[in-house]
């Protein structure tokens, strides 16, 4: 399993997932995406960084919960960067944002 998501860069990131449940994910530093999956391709929801995602997620509670009113199919995806630092989680981010016309924070 993985999921594939383009940076403006060039550059691909594999992500583990798509997941349906949290108990999937771990308490280590990384970016997570809250992403739906159709015939298309994935669709990038929200984006976030975390020391640690599983706590991070479960902070994320409500922009979850709204999310899952407007899409049926929504899965976690995780990018663990283990031994990156934070900034490089957050050019990641950025990153990726560009490449699928996110907003930027």
């Amino acid at each position: 399993m993985g999921v594939i998501l383009k940076g403006n860069s060039g550059k691909q990131y594999i992500f583990e997932g798509p997941y349906k449940k949290r108990s999937h994910l771990f308490n280590e530093p990384g970016v997570f995406a809250f992403i739906c999956e159709n015939g298309k391709g994935t669709n990038v929801k929200y984006l976030s960084c975390a020391d640690k995602v599983y706590e991070s997620v479960l902070e994320e509670e409500e922009i979850e919960f709204n999310l899952r009113q407007n899409y049926n199919d929504l899965n976690y995806a995780v990018f663990y960067t283990m031994n990156e630092n934070f900034l490089s989680r957050e050019q990641i981010i950025k990153d990726i944002k560009e490449h699928y016309d996110l907003m930027i924070e």
